[in-house]
């Protein structure tokens, strides 16, 4: 946390330490009031949850149990039991048997306006009496009895009624509940002989559902859902809900609330679901409410906390900023003080004040290093100018022309030529092809004293002729090739060649010789070493690299590396286009 702050100005820092303190604040308010919102929801909600799950509780209780006493009553009927009881499937008392207890299947259908048909299975004979406001083969009776009687669940705690929700018997054109029970002998104990079918309409929840968007359903043990309110939950594969053995309780699950209650005696659950957006809704409107004020009293504290510190920070904004200026070599920029504060007024005048000593001074340095560069160049340019010896060399050249002595004629000629260009009208920037002329006059007189020891090759392009190169740049770095290479290698001969090649504005010169060579920690250390002053060691290289840097800039001069033949490679970076030489040398390096 502190090293983040720390990379922050000191206004942004202030800013988001109130802007959190503040939202912070603010949002504790605001989780507080939801809280207690959403607190007094949930006890509201479980109270009338509780509430309806009792009245489900007891509705249903009455309805199964009055279901219940109708069974026993069919039963116990006296034609119930005398037909599950007979062995014949015809006959004039079967007949008689028949149409008994089809009447008092009637009786039963006609005062039950929730049963919508009734049969008796017998157990000796295996036929049927049905009592039905359809006719069987509407209902599919025959088909699906079997299979719908084995799929029935126990419906008691305590009994051999057993119950099946679903739509089978109507074709999936509504959903009906179908209670099956066993049939007992009244004379002889555990004696089964038969069945009773009935099957009812199941409109118990959808009389009970007055609660808006409240859902109801009956589950099994298990949660899965036997009848429902909404019958996409019929259609919900596996349990509802898992109860874990408990008589009564609530649970959150998908963005709604679960209040189950199991039906004392039975093996059903009754299930109140309320989708959570239901508890919040009476509470909604306040909690918007309070939101919105919320966050406009968040944004109106952020704007003026932030206007307040954009104020207070102006002064120190403003030093810092002139701090910025001074990064980008602005030592000219002062700080303004007539708006600042008596406190901030003295940072800005003591800076100023600092700012025009250090311009000062800045100015006083530049002017005595550029005095001691412009005597070190006097001082290297004094040693090669001897006019007196060139108009001799020229005497004796044309002497030597008149006793017919070639020999001497050309080596005086060519150290003639030689210090021309060292004169070169007293320019110290010449064109390329000059210097390169110099250098060949220079290995001509070097052959002459050593018997042709150097062989050379100049390979420029003419369209480099006139590149500009400080006058005797290459002379030095031929001659440390012939002393410091060719000479001392076995056998005391070897090869010079001068190439050059363009690179993006930049000329690209190579001075490679096939000499002794260098170690690669000597090669090192020259390159490291080469701006450096040092009388000691290779101060002509070292007086070329810094006419260059003067000349051209810094980001010019010489870099050494080995070369392939095993010799040195000496490379000589220069600008392709050169300004003024009176520029160049004064101002060329571009910066203070």
């Amino acid at each position: 946390m502190k090293k983040w702050f720390g990379k922050k100005k000191l206004n942004e820092q202030l800013r988001i330490f109130f802007s959190i303190m503040i939202t912070g604040l603010m949002m504790l308010m605001l989780g507080i009031f939801t809280f207690s919102t959403i607190r007094s929801s949930y006890v509201e909600s479980e109270k009338q949850a509780g509430s309806q799950l009792d009245f489900m509780d007891s509705s249903y209780r009455t309805w199964l149990k009055s279901v219940n006493d109708l069974i026993v009553s069919v039963e116990m009927e006296n034609a119930v039991q005398k037909f599950c009881r007979f062995q014949a499937t015809d006959g004039i008392i079967y007949q008689e048997l028949y149409s008994d207890l089809a009447g008092k299947l009637d009786s039963y259908l006609y005062v039950n306006g929730d049963v919508n048909f009734i049969v008796v299975v017998s157990g000796a004979t295996g036929k049927y009496v049905f009592s039905g406001n359809q006719s069987m083969a509407a209902t599919k009776f025959e088909q699906i009895y079997e299979e719908n009687y084995a799929a029935s669940q126990k419906a008691k705690v305590n009994g051999t009624l057993s119950i099946k929700y679903g739509n089978e018997y109507y074709i999936k054109e509504k959903h009906t509940v179908t209670f099956y029970q066993p049939i007992y002998s009244v004379t002889e104990l555990d004696e089964q002989i038969g069945v009773i079918c009935m099957n009812l309409n199941d409109s118990m929840l959808m009389d009970m559902n007055d609660s808006g968007n409240i859902e109801l359903c009956m589950t099994d043990m298990e949660g899965n859902v036997l009848s429902s309110t909404d019958n996409e939950l019929l259609n919900i594969s596996g349990g509802l809900l898992d109860f874990h053995g408990q008589a009564e309780g609530m649970m959150n699950k998908v963005g709604k609330r679960y209040f189950f209650k199991r039906i004392q005696g039975w093996n059903f659950y009754v299930v109140s679901i309320v989708p959570l957006r239901e508890l919040y809704r009476s509470n909604m409107r306040v909690a918007v409410l309070v939101i919105i004020i919320t966050m406009s009293l968040l944004a109106v504290s952020l704007i003026i906390m932030r206007r307040m510190i954009n104020k207070s920070y102006v002064p120190l904004q403003k030093v810092v900023a002139a701090m910025d200026k001074v990064s980008e070599n602005r030592l000219d920029f002062r700080i303004e003080t007539a708006d600042m504060g008596e406190d901030f007024k003295k940072l800005g005048v003591g800076y100023n004040g600092m700012m025009d000593d250090i311009q000062q001074l800045m100015a006083e340095v530049v002017e005595e290093q550029r005095q001691t560069d412009q005597i070190r160049l006097n001082a290297l340019q004094s040693q090669i100018q001897p006019h007196f010896l060139y108009n001799t060399l020229d005497c004796i050249h044309w002497q030597a022309c008149a006793d017919g002595n070639k020999e001497t004629s050309e080596l005086v000629m060519a150290l003639a030529r030689y210090y021309r260009i060292c004169l070169s009208k007293g320019k110290d920037v010449i064109p390329l092809k000059q210097e390169l002329e110099h250098i060949r006059c220079y290995l001509v007189i070097q052959n002459k004293r050593y018997g042709d020891i150097v062989q050379y090759d100049i390979l420029v392009d003419d369209a480099l002729a006139d590149v500009k190169i400080p006058k005797l740049t290459l002379q030095p770095l031929v001659e440390n090739a012939i002393y410091h290479g060719i000479r001392i290698k076995e056998g005391l001969s070897g090869a010079v060649r001068v190439e050059a090649e363009q690179q993006e504005g930049k000329v690209l010169l190579q001075v490679i010789d096939s000499g002794k060579g260098m170690s690669k920690e000597q090669i090192e250390e020259m390159n490291n070493s080469i701006s450096n002053y040092d009388e000691e060691f290779g101060y002509g290289v070292r007086n070329v690299n810094r006419r260059i840097e003067l000349t051209f800039g810094n980001e010019y001069g010489l870099y050494y590396r080995i070369n392939e033949a095993g010799g040195v490679t000496v490379e000589i970076l220069l600008p392709e286009t050169y300004e003024k030489e009176a520029d160049l040398i004064f101002g060329g390096r571009g910066h203070v």
